[in-house]
């Protein structure tokens, strides 16, 4: 089917699955939180450095301001679990790059943790 009506299938089957979690969810009374897809998950290192510079084919990448090493995938997954706990928590869709401290945010079967911007 994808083949035969390209791109539209694709995005309709996704819409759909979104659908189908949000009342699986609702069932059982979870939340389905969606992150910005402009969300520069895989471009930010932990300590606020956004690389810019970072194309498809980097897998991992070291950070010049602290040098930790990322690997692409696993560290964008980590930032945008990050990213939501802190839009939960703080009921906002704007982040600063420094200043964060750390939160844990506890679950049925399991605990999320991720960062919350402090005010100084």
């Amino acid at each position: 089917m994808s083949r035969l009506w390209g791109r539209k299938m694709n995005d309709l089957a996704h819409a759909n699955f979104i659908r189908i979690l949000c009342e699986v969810a609702s069932k059982y009374g979870c939340t389905v939180h969606k992150i910005d897809k402009w969300f520069p998950s895989s471009k930010l290192c932990d300590c606020g450095y956004k690389n810019d510079s970072l194309s498809l084919n980097d897998r991992t990448w070291v950070c010049p301001h602290c040098g930790q090493i990322h690997d692409r995938d696993v560290h964008a997954a980590e930032m945008i679990l990050r990213r939501g706990i802190y839009e939960l928590t703080s009921d906002s869709k704007t982040i600063e790059p420094l200043g964060f401290e750390a939160v844990t945010v506890s679950q049925e079967s399991h605990t999320l943790w991720g960062w919350e911007y402090v005010k100084k």
